[in-house]
């Protein structure tokens, strides 16, 4: 089937994306969201889950090469974001020990469930988009599984 006719389609209806029509697609459409004011001593993390071969290949996806003029391809992969990567970790080997240091028990289950056995988490505080609007959602690389405010 042609993907590019239905989301062809999907712009002149007034749909935002085209990928409703992908029956691979699970559903989760990206939403425009504000930075959310939260108490102090509180941060609002969005995590993803994606698969890398090695550490380095997952550090490049997230931190790029270092050339200023290129833009890392997690930022070109996340368009509906600016992203600032000193505010991003990613966490590859003790998945499940690495959430359990901040976030309940139940949660950190629900998380390893919705990852659907990627090898690496990516975490994103809300102060990487500088206080801007943002769009996160599931790309071809990152699944987004969420977003949890936890205590710093």
């Amino acid at each position: 089937m042609n993907w590019s006719i239905l989301r062809w389609f999907a712009r002149q209806v007034g749909l935002t994306d085209g990928r409703i029509f992908d029956p691979a697609f699970d559903g989760r459409m990206a939403e425009i969201q504000r930075p959310a004011k939260l108490p102090e001593g509180r941060v609002r993390i969005h995590f993803f889950a994606a698969d890398f071969e090695t550490d380095a290949e997952a550090e490049l996806f997230c931190f790029g090469t270092g050339d200023p003029n290129k833009p890392e391809p997690i930022t070109t992969e996340l368009d509906g974001a600016t992203i600032d990567t000193a505010f991003v970790e990613v966490v590859r080997g003790n998945l499940a020990g690495r959430l359990s240091e901040f976030l309940s028990g139940d949660t950190v289950a629900d998380l390893m469930a919705d990852r659907r056995g990627r090898n690496t988490l990516i975490f994103i505080t809300e102060e990487a988009f500088s206080g801007l609007p943002f769009q996160v959602n599931d790309t071809d690389t990152l699944r987004y599984l969420g977003a949890h405010t936890v205590a710093t």
